[in-house]
């Protein structure tokens, strides 16, 4: 077949085939390495090669598409890419690029030949039906961060402790190594609630760490935070997990051996178990002490973080009976500098700690 050569329209050609595929790339990378999802990867990846098999069925094929190929001169190559504040966004961005990008090969191959126009609409509706297999599969749970690799710091304040002067120290322990907080109140207003804890979130988003609220998971899902975490009296965890949709990290307090094994086996992301010492927070519990913890650590198969009594003196044998994470409280309050009092405790498990430490500091006042 006599193939008349418009340098244009194999330059239209070779733009989207290139855009095609590099957007698959980037859906399939993200299926394998961030989602963990080998068998979606693959379906992504065979759709990727069928569209660069495509390019065979394109009169000319790969020279006409070469010799047409002028990035240096193209306007858009400097276009700032789109800023996505989230996965589900990168995620469904993508997809659209490689729709769109399929679209003008189909309609720029009509006037070369109606079959190689309909081997790209095919594979077009193939994407769409890939598109809601995959994003319904893992809806809720893109943008569901993970428990921060053991062993880390687990920080709980109240309202006053982050909204008075003791904000900034309590989030300076963010900058000092602590990759968890948890907003425990049992006594404001909602409205108030729910302001501290956006503000709470934002600065997670920034740092990097996990914000968690305690017990409300509908203040959690509407102020962004990154979990909820449910006491023995709170809702169940079937039912939050059905609110929350998959969307939210999930922990439940324990106080006991046979509590936490109960606990662990409904599946919430992890289990807090404590106190191990005795707490100034709830003197009216008992401690399980340290070997309770141990046998703890070693029967569920989920993040355990250690509450109850923790400070610089007794962290390290918190860590070394297999805690994931140590949850501080009176110790951090009571401290006048609470960030180098944190590095002082995570110089003292030096070697387990050194992944801690976020990578950038960030502002607060933003």
């Amino acid at each position: 077949m006599r193939v008349h050569y418009d340098t244009r329209l194999f330059r239209i050609l070779d733009a989207n085939l290139n855009r095609a595929a590099e957007g698959l790339r980037v859906i399939e990378d993200f299926l394998r390495f961030y989602k963990d999802a080998p068998a979606q990867a693959k379906k992504i990846r065979t759709l990727r090669h069928r569209i660069r098999d495509g390019i065979k069925k394109i009169p000319g094929g790969y020279g006409y598409l070469i010799n047409a190929r002028d990035a240096a001169s193209d306007p858009c190559r400097t276009t700032s890419p789109q800023v996505k504040h989230d996965a589900q966004s990168m995620l469904v961005s993508n997809f659209r690029r490689s729709q769109e990008a399929i679209r003008v090969i189909e309609e720029s191959l009509t006037s070369l030949s109606t079959e190689y126009s309909a081997y790209f609409a095919a594979l077009r509706f193939e994407l769409y039906q890939l598109e809601k297999d995959i994003i319904t599969s893992t809806a809720g749970n893109l943008n569901k961060k993970s428990i921060p690799q053991a062993p880390f710091i687990y920080v709980i304040g109240s309202v006053g402790d982050f909204t008075s002067n003791r904000c900034k120290a309590l989030m300076s322990l963010v900058e000092g190594g602590a990759r968890v907080i948890q907003l425990r109140e049992k006594n404001a207003a909602d409205v108030e609630l729910l302001s501290v804890a956006k503000r709470m979130a934002s600065v997670a988003w920034k740092s990097g760490a996990v914000f968690i609220l305690n017990d409300r998971v509908d203040l959690a899902l509407m102020s962004g935070a990154d979990g909820v975490h449910l006491g023995e009296s709170d809702l169940p965890l079937s039912e939050v997990k059905k609110i929350a949709g998959g969307s939210l990290l999930i922990g439940v307090s324990t106080h006991s051996y046979q509590g936490a094994l109960r606990a662990a086996d409904e599946g919430p992301d992890y289990i807090s178990a404590g106190p191990v010492f005795r707490s100034p927070t709830k003197p009216e519990l008992t401690p399980i002490g340290l070997k309770a913890l141990r046998r703890i650590c070693a029967k569920v198969k989920i993040p355990v973080v250690a509450i109850g009594g923790i400070n610089e003196t007794n962290i390290v044998q918190v860590f070394e009976a297999g805690a994931s994470g140590a949850a501080m409280i009176s110790a951090i309050k009571n401290t006048a500098d609470a960030e180098r009092y944190l590095k002082k405790i995570l110089r003292k498990v030096a070697g387990r700690t050194h992944q801690c430490a976020p990578k950038k500091r960030f502002n607060l006042n933003k």
